[in-house]
């Protein structure tokens, strides 16, 4: 499992055919505690899997 904050959503105004439909995430890779890890990167989330929200304080 990869933990990551997602920031957001993109649009692609051209995709290459397998990725057509999917939507695109902006996401920061981070580690179990939300600590940032690395650079940013777009996932592609077939599944639409986001498992969980971090709860309001």
């Amino acid at each position: 499992m990869h933990f990551a904050r997602v920031m957001g959503s993109l649009v692609a105004t051209a995709k290459i055919p397998p990725l057509k439909g999917y939507p695109l995430l902006w996401i920061q890779p981070t580690d179990p505690r939300g600590a940032d890890v690395g650079e940013p990167l777009v996932a592609v989330d077939p599944d639409q899997s986001l498992l969980s929200r971090p709860s309001k304080p």
